[in-house]
């Protein structure tokens, strides 16, 4: 097969299936600490734990769920198209839940509220 150079508008179209994970993961990358401290008031060694464990989280589920997309035979969605809607489901809600915080909670419960949603996303 030939290496042929890749048209202006293909290059825009691959880049446009990462804006959506782009958006959502470079506000949340550049934020949560901000968030976090500032805004939910919560100790930034609590926040730098949360951020640990999900960092570790996503090392351990990532090639979990590459495995199990590499072997996904579903007649409707194809072998990692369920994964890639249930994703996008998933990261729309659960950006949701990281930013909105309930302020009834306390401290410890905004860490955990805060915590479970870095876990989900």
């Amino acid at each position: 097969m030939l290496n042929k150079p890749l048209k202006k508008t293909e290059k825009f179209f691959y880049g446009m299936g990462n804006l959506g994970y782009g958006v959502i993961s470079q506000t949340y990358n550049n934020l949560i600490m901000f968030f976090g401290t500032a805004v939910i008031g919560i100790s930034g060694t609590l926040m730098g734990i949360a951020v640990a464990i999900s960092v570790l989280w996503d090392a351990i589920t990532d090639p979990i769920i590459g495995y199990l997309s590499d072997r996904q035979k579903s007649p409707l969605f194809g072998r990692r198209h369920g994964f890639m809607l249930l994703g996008f489901v998933g990261m729309a809600i659960f950006n949701i839940f990281i930013w909105s915080v309930p302020s009834f909670l306390d401290p410890t419960g905004k860490f955990i509220w805060l915590l479970v949603s870095m876990l989900a996303l």
